[in-house]
């Protein structure tokens, strides 16, 4: 297996927004109703937590966790 490209700077996001709710899915289908597409998700993680993820129209890229 060969080592991934890195992207340049501009490319990533530096930070993530994460919102904390009770229900994952829940919060994603109410954003999705609304006409956001998600990054990622509504998925579990290795770590424990469940996750989605979206960028607003400011480029912010957010996280819904639980």
């Amino acid at each position: 297996m060969e080592p991934a490209t890195i992207a340049h700077r501009e490319a990533v996001s530096r930070v993530v927004f994460t919102i904390t709710a009770d229900e994952v899915d829940a919060k994603y289908a109410e954003v999705t109703a609304r006409g956001v597409e998600l990054l990622s998700g509504p998925i579990d993680k290795a770590w424990g937590i469940r996750t989605a993820s979206f960028v607003d129209p400011g480029e912010h890229t957010w996280e819904i966790a639980k």
